[in-house]
């Protein structure tokens, strides 16, 4: 059975937890499971659903492929670090990223970049520079995300010194009117049956 029949068992109830959370983290369903949580602003149940994913992993990471297990790791951590920053828990953003970047130091969090003659390698990757091999510079994936980082160090800053801030902060689930939220379910259960029908 491929990932799109037993995706499609899953309302069925045919499917243990382990083998929904293995399809819902495969791709391109992982990428579709998380911009449900952001369309939606469902961003704590974001968060549940992360822990969810965590606890399974853990029960039955020696039922897993090695490279599958890390992948899922990886994609519900970044999962969770964003569902941070659309929760506006700027202080728990900046705490989980700096616990990545100090305890998450292996594939599937490390990216290559070839090397640049004309650019030196410490100024461009700064911290994120983790060494050098044969296949160019490795450089933890967090890289990515610093001018992220540095937005809501800056947001948190002011908000300590008292500033004003609500004009700073990502839209939350209240702010949809209930038309709205129902509308965006509808069209993200349209993408799925589109997924569903192409794949």
């Amino acid at each position: 059975m491929d990932n799109m029949e037993a995706f499609s068992q899953i309302n069925k109830k045919n499917l243990s937890p382990l083998e929904a959370m293995r399809i819902l983290m495969s791709y391109p369903f992982n990428g579709f499971a998380s911009q449900f949580f952001h369309y939606t602003r469902e961003y704590e149940s974001g968060l549940v659903f992360v822990d969810i994913c965590r606890d399974l992993l853990n029960d039955y990471v020696a039922d897993i492929p090695t490279e599958e297990a890390q992948q899922i790791e990886r994609d519900i951590t970044f999962m969770e670090l964003s569902f941070y920053d659309y929760l506006n828990q700027w202080q728990q953003y900046l705490d989980y990223f700096e616990y990545i970047f100090l305890e998450k130091r292996s594939a599937p969090y490390i990216a290559t970049y070839f090397p640049n003659p004309n650019q030196n390698a410490q100024e461009r990757f700064g911290r994120y520079l983790l060494g050098h091999d044969n296949k160019g510079h490795r450089v933890h994936e967090l890289y990515l995300q610093e001018n992220r980082r540095v937005v809501i160090k800056r947001k948190l800053i002011k908000q300590e010194f008292g500033k004003n801030v609500e004009h700073l902060k990502r839209h939350q689930k209240e702010q949809l009117s209930n038309e709205e939220y129902l509308k965006r379910i509808k069209e993200m259960s349209y993408l799925f049956e589109c997924m569903r029908k192409h794949k």
